[in-house]
């Protein structure tokens, strides 16, 4: 592994900012978050656009290795469940980037000071150790 790669690896694991990238979530991947569609922990909602009175919003991750913008859908995932799910978009890319069960993903977000706008990128931890970010 990269002298650089580590580096990233233990900040992550650390849950401390790399970079400006301030890591939101990482989540194991099980069989529902690549069938279906992938719960984000109640307590991480926040670090997402507002709802406002929209029952979902949509945001853009880029994949930082080809440059291609993702365009997720997010919801409440129900009434009594303070969490939310990622239900369009994210399959596409799960099947794409041919995530497994047992990958963890580091979700993240940047702040971007001269516009005041978040951006998202995803980095992935693949069950057999290699790291990629994405």
């Amino acid at each position: 592994m990269e002298n650089g790669m580590a580096v990233a690896v233990e900040a992550l694991n650390n849950g401390t900012t790399l970079q400006g990238w301030q890591v939101i979530f990482t989540k194991t991947l099980g069989r529902s978050d690549i069938e279906r569609r992938l719960s984000i922990p109640g307590d991480c909602a926040a670090e997402f656009p507002p709802f406002h009175s929209n029952q979902h919003i949509e945001f853009n991750v880029k994949d930082d290795e080809s440059g291609h913008q993702w365009i997720f859908r997010c919801a409440h995932q129900s009434a009594t469940n303070s969490g939310i799910v990622i239900n369009s978009g994210w399959l596409q890319f799960a099947r794409q980037k041919n995530l497994e069960v047992g990958d963890t993903i580091h979700f993240q977000k940047e702040l971007d000071h001269s516009t005041r706008a978040h951006h998202y990128r995803i980095g992935v931890t693949r069950n057999n150790n290699q790291n990629e970010y994405f």
